[in-house]
């Protein structure tokens, strides 16, 4: 078992504190929902049409580098008899 869960499980009586009933009643009506982040593309639409391209180029592979974060582009005839 994990030493940060709560093993207990004593649930408050409602009506001993009005306030404390009050303010779970509230958050049961609106639950904590984090907003939602725009992020920012790092391409134009340009850009993005121009990748689509290569990715369906049959003639081209795309491949993750070994190490790194780098991409590889080469041809795919090529990338086969590697």
């Amino acid at each position: 078992d994990s030493i940060i869960k709560n093993k207990s499980n004593f649930i408050p009586s409602k009506g001993r504190n009005k306030a404390r009933d009050d303010f779970c009643n509230h958050i049961q009506r609106f639950p904590f929902t984090p907003p939602k982040t725009k992020v920012k593309s790092n391409f134009n639409s340009i850009e993005w049409k121009n990748l689509r391209d290569l990715q369906q180029d049959k003639s081209l592979t795309i491949k993750e580098a070994d190490k790194g974060s780098t991409v590889v582009l080469m041809n795919t005839d090529f990338y086969k008899h590697l």
